[in-house]
């Protein structure tokens, strides 16, 4: 029984000796393969067939606030010839004509209007044959327009009287049309001219 029982002692202890190294063969592979596959990650990368996020990228983006928003849609024409600060002067000026313009309409104040706009708008529209133009456009027919008078009374205020503008998108540095953002529409209420440093009311001609 004895040396049955040291026999047995025996096997069970080869046993254990043949797991164990099984175990730290299998660890030893294991560590290989890893390590293997991490130089070869680190190959791809090197050789530009794996990219790492950058991560710092993101982090320094400045993010754009609403005026920065609102520049680019209205320099859009230009790019960099109207710098921030002209844009957001021009704006001011632009915007306190409009609501000075507005008064004036309320009141039917013609002669005090004439001093917002430019001549060769005034010389276009006194003339009969571009009002006659102008009458077939109106919502009221049979309506007729005899002076320059008249444009202002049944076009220029009821088109705009009580209309608000919120931006201005420049055509060229010295021209610029005002208007209201509606549904990420622009609907142009006035188009504004420069002339000798001043800005007026350019009142378009009409299609041929």
């Amino acid at each position: 029984m004895k040396m049955n029982k040291v026999i047995l002692s025996g096997v069970a202890i080869c046993a254990f000796a043949f797991v164990t190294a099984c175990k730290t063969t299998e660890n030893v592979t294991q560590k290989s393969d890893s390590s293997e596959t991490s130089s070869k990650k680190e190959d791809l990368i090197v050789d530009g067939l794996m990219d790492e996020p950058d991560v710092s990228a993101s982090l320094f983006e400045p993010v754009k606030t609403a005026e920065d928003l609102e520049y680019e849609r209205s320099v859009s024409e230009l790019g960099s010839l109207v710098s921030r600060e002209k844009f957001f002067e021009d704006k001011a000026i632009i915007l306190q004509k409009i609501v000075e313009l507005d008064q004036i309409m309320k009141s039917y104040d013609y002669n005090k209007w004439t001093s917002y706009i430019d001549e060769q708008s005034k010389i276009y529209w006194s003339k009969r044959p571009n009002l006659q133009k102008a009458e077939s456009k109106l919502p009221v027919k049979g309506l007729r327009l005899y002076t320059m008078q008249d444009y202002f009374k049944y076009v220029f205020v009821q088109s705009r009287r009580g209309q608000k503008v919120d931006e201005i998108r420049y055509v060229s540095e010295n021209l610029v049309k005002a208007v209201q953002v509606r549904e990420e529409q622009d609907i142009v209420y006035y188009q504004f001219e420069k002339i000798d440093g001043k800005w007026l009311v350019n009142l378009p001609p009409l299609d041929d």
